[in-house]
């Protein structure tokens, strides 16, 4: 294949995934679109891995293959970058698939005459079958809950200009790398609506959510010092959600709250509600509290 007729380089990382590699693959090579190359970045499996992949890559030869060994998920993605021929880079774990068959066809459709830096579209859970979308119009819905990285697309370009993703974090240097993206001014993205991927429920960062501690304290804990609970019941309500899905014992062992009067109201609000699982009366408790703790911040003469 001639180097510059490469479109897309879709990136995955595998480690002893013999049981779900075969229908990543499969969705990958049945694409009714050919200019993109598979790049497999191989952390040294020791079961059925390898030989699944290379039974593929002798019939399709775009699929090149790299196993040696990483220090994790983020590092090999950074190793795909490296070798990455394509335009635009797309990362999918080795339990995810692409939507349909069509799904590389219209995105190129989409952005072959754009000059976005990254763009996104939607993902759908395996388990549920549930859509997940995520359309962000500023980086307070960003904080809140990410983009999927099985739905995005980057320039490669994009990462000459940020960066890399940040091994510091093992669970969420994807989320670390979307906030980059979008808090700098000279990075433009835009959302497609298309169905990318399906993606499983059993990846690391949906098992053990929230216990990526460096990112917690790097990111998401300094952005809720920022903010300020009287400006706008849409960030207010934004911020909730984030302290109800923080482990509140590690924000109150950073002493962050002590920064902040309107932080240390929502985290006793959240506290006292945690248990409620029904939406309804979670948001008609959240609106309540918004205009209480305006009231009672004016009247504190807390701005």
């Amino acid at each position: 294949m001639v180097t510059n007729t490469i479109f897309f380089s879709i990136i995955v990382p595998t480690f002893n995934t013999e049981k779900d590699i075969k229908k990543c693959m499969e969705s990958l090579i049945y694409q009714d679109f050919n200019l993109f190359e598979i790049i497999i970045i191989d952390n040294c499996s020791e079961d059925n891995t390898l030989k699944e992949l290379y039974f593929f890559a002798e019939r399709f030869q775009q699929i090149k293959i790299f196993s040696e060994k990483d220090s994790g998920i983020y590092d090999a993605m950074n190793k795909g970058i490296t070798k990455a021929l394509g335009r635009w880079l797309l990362f999918l774990g080795s339990d995810d698939e692409l939507d349909n068959n069509q799904v590389l066809k219209n995105v190129y459709e989409k952005i072959k005459d754009t000059n976005y830096d990254w763009v996104y579209g939607y993902s759908v859970i395996k388990e549920t079958n549930k859509k997940f979308e995520k359309k962000k119009k500023d980086i307070y819905s960003l904080y809140t809950v990410n983009i999927c990285h099985q739905s995005i697309f980057y320039t490669k370009t994009i990462f000459h200009k940020i960066g890399n993703y940040n091994t510091r974090y093992n669970l969420y240097a994807d989320w670390d790398l979307n906030i980059r993206c979008m808090e700098n001014t000279e990075i433009s993205h835009s959302y497609i609506n298309i169905c990318i991927s399906k993606y499983s429920m059993g990846g690391t960062s949906t098992k053990y959510k929230f216990t990526d501690k460096e990112f917690l304290k790097d990111k998401l804990y300094p952005f809720l010092l920022r903010y300020n609970s009287s400006h706008n019941i849409f960030h207010y309500i934004l911020l909730w959600k984030l302290l109800n899905n923080f482990p509140i014992d590690d924000f109150i062992e950073y002493n962050f709250h002590k920064a902040n009067k309107n932080i240390l109201y929502l985290l006793s609000h959240v506290q006292r509600f945690r248990h409620i699982k029904n939406r309804k009366i979670k948001k008609i408790i959240m609106i309540y509290y918004y205009f209480f703790d305006i009231f009672i911040l004016r009247k504190q003469n807390v701005p």
